[in-house]
């Protein structure tokens, strides 16, 4: 007599399994966007645009 087993991940550790993934791949799609310092002279001119503009606009430089 053969018996199938069948085998049921609980919900919790399947959630587990779709973060894991869901992070490695965020990981690997954006890069580390850590904070970096501006040459200072372009960020005088960045915050000259954005004073003239009140806020700055992507795409309208």
């Amino acid at each position: 007599m053969k018996f199938k087993l069948k085998v049921t991940t609980s919900r919790t550790s399947r959630m587990e399994e779709l973060v894991k993934a869901s992070n490695f791949y965020a990981a690997t799609k954006f890069p580390d966007r850590s904070p970096h310092m501006r040459e200072p002279k372009k960020a005088e001119i960045l915050e000259s645009w954005e004073k003239r503009r009140n806020g700055f606009k992507i795409g309208n430089i």
